[in-house]
């Protein structure tokens, strides 16, 4: 598996789930039980659909052009339109402020909702972030009934739910990190697959060498992966959360949790090697 020699130029969180982005404060939303958390009205529609119009003829060519997209495995969507026409959660690796675009990309033409982080709603691109089909993670118990609400609407909807469950991007990271249970726990309380997807690295080449420091990208579909109806409730999360984390490893190219925890301590021996 390629790594690219700019991840060893950027300072990793200590906590997996920390986020590695600053936002520029714009908004104060208040995440509580009053908060839209998905709007349907007609007015969140008619800008839905045209900016969705924008991404396609505009933002995700130049995202494929940017990251040389590359897809594979489209064929599962076909395969397995029986098991995902009921809707589906999709877990991913977090890679890059664009890779949802990317992830669009390969699996045109649906579209997807997706939680959010809340600090993402106190930017400027808030808004673009809500009608895309953003539903912000509340900080507080307060809005949780109603975040759980507008999560299973999408479900209850036969619709596509996308779910990044490292719970924060890092720029270009080699490894998967562990998921958090709550793609998991929607797919069971809904009874829907979950697709594994994910982001590979590739070594720019021909012009892209000339003014890339970044690498290319290759997003990677699988197969829908369903919870064992013989299992505990709690059993049957904690088993699909690690078939769903094993099949994103081996999409990525990473044979197993050795070779997974190998890529994660280049970072911790490069530390090392800074304080030595």
């Amino acid at each position: 598996m390629y790594v690219s020699p700019f991840t060893f130029t950027v300072q990793y969180p200590e906590v997996q789930s920390e986020h590695m982005i600053s936002v520029e404060k714009k908004y104060s939303p208040v995440l509580d039980e009053n908060y839209p958390y998905r709007e349907k009205t007609f007015s969140w529609r008619f800008k839905n659909f045209w900016l969705n119009v924008l991404l396609n003829i505009a933002v995700i060519p130049v995202t494929n052009i940017r990251y040389a997209i590359r897809v594979e495995g489209r064929k599962n969507l076909r395969l397995y339109r029986k098991e995902l026409k009921n809707g589906f959660v999709s877990v991913s690796n977090h890679i890059a402020e664009w890779d949802y675009l990317a992830l669009l990309s390969a699996m045109y033409p649906r579209k997807a909702f997706f939680p959010i982080w809340s600090r993402n709603m106190e930017t400027p691109m808030a808004p673009i972030f809500k009608t895309i089909g953003g539903i912000p993670v509340p900080l507080s118990a307060h809005g949780a009934r109603s975040f759980i609400s507008a999560m299973d609407s999408v479900l209850e909807e036969k619709k596509w739910l996308h779910v990044y469950a490292e719970g924060s991007m890092w720029f270009f990271y080699p490894a998967i990190r562990e998921f958090q249970n709550g793609a998991f726990f929607f797919a069971l309380r809904h009874k829907v697959p979950v697709l594994p997807l994910a982001i590979s690295y590739r070594e720019p080449r021909g012009l892209y060498r000339l003014f890339k420091k970044h690498p290319n990208l290759t997003v990677h579909i699988g197969k829908p992966v369903f919870a064992n109806p013989d299992l505990s409730r709690k059993e049957a999360e904690g088993d699909l959360c690690r078939k769903v984390r094993t099949e994103v490893m081996h999409l990525m190219g990473i044979r197993d949790e050795e070779e997974n925890l190998s890529y994660m301590k280049l970072y911790e021996y490069k530390k090392a090697e800074e304080s030595s």
